[in-house]
């Protein structure tokens, strides 16, 4: 796999679970059950990955939206044990994956229809499908009605005095969050290719993807720029033929540095405009 190749890859599983927290974290529910989310997408996607690639996409996204869902329904009206709760997700999402596993007697996928050719570099079809998806998660958060709504229930103690329904807006904001987790992760696992592993579950990248949105304040381009940064990192290392085992570590490392970073600045810093 060519550099450029490579780079698009990484890119664009960090860029679409970034967006993913990105909309969790505008709404106050940090979706720290984004590792798991995104394998569950991903393995959903790579069992179909040998079908038109649109369907593996519908269907890696429609996973993903499942699995946030069945994370976070619970924490619509409470926020207590969102955390323990995220990483028990995450350790059940990667052992049942293994499971599955062996029930079907392996997974078996293939990189063959996710490529376009532009210039005459091969660049994934994920990157502009991550691309579009940053316009359309800036629009939504800072441009729609919704996205005022889903601020409100972020910042705000009392929306429901505003007149916003806490509760419908809670499911959106997970199945958007979901929806992109989940691609991110079909997109996740084809970069990993032949050295990936199911105990690995998305390779970290979907932890690394959260301290991107944090880090960012939880802004679309913000979380852009650190996105560019880290997959340089990364996708550098993998065409380099790094070992398997620093490829599983540096998105874990990455993100410890992202969140010892960011935390270090003061609550009141990290406030996010309602307005």
């Amino acid at each position: 796999m060519t550099f450029t190749a490579s780079l698009s890859l990484f890119f664009a599983a960090l860029l679409l679970g970034a967006l993913a927290s990105v909309i969790a974290g505008r709404g106050g529910r940090p979706l720290y059950a984004l590792e798991g989310v995104m394998l569950c997408g991903g393995l959903t996607g790579v069992l179909l990955s040998h079908e038109p690639a649109w369907i593996s996409l519908l269907a890696a996204g429609g996973a993903g939206m499942g699995a946030a869902l069945l994370w976070g329904l619970p924490f619509l009206r409470r926020r207590n044990g969102q955390v323990l709760a995220g990483i028990a997700f995450n350790g059940f999402a990667a052992a049942g994956s293994m499971i599955a596993a062996q029930i079907i007697g392996g997974v078996s996928y293939t990189r063959k229809g996710y490529w376009l050719e532009i210039y005459g570099e091969n660049v994934t079809v994920f990157l502009p499908v991550a691309l579009g998806a940053l316009l359309a998660v800036w629009l939504l958060v800072h441009h729609s009605r919704f996205g005022f709504r889903l601020r409100l229930c972020g910042q705000s103690a009392a929306p429901e005095r505003m007149g916003v329904h806490v509760r419908w807006t809670g499911v959106l904001c997970l199945a958007f969050s979901g929806l992109l987790g989940g691609v991110g992760g079909l997109s996740a696992l084809l970069s990993l290719g032949g050295g990936w592993r199911m105990a690995w579950g998305a390779g970290g990248l979907g932890y690394a993807a959260m301290a991107l949105a944090f880090a960012g304040k939880y802004g679309p381009f913000r979380s852009l720029g650190l996105t560019l940064l880290l997959s340089l990192l990364y996708g550098g290392a993998a065409w380099l033929g790094a070992p398997e085992s620093a490829l599983t570590a540096l998105p874990i490392l990455a993100a410890l540095m992202l969140l010892a970073i960011a935390g270090r600045k003061r609550p009141t810093d990290e406030r996010m405009e309602v307005l």
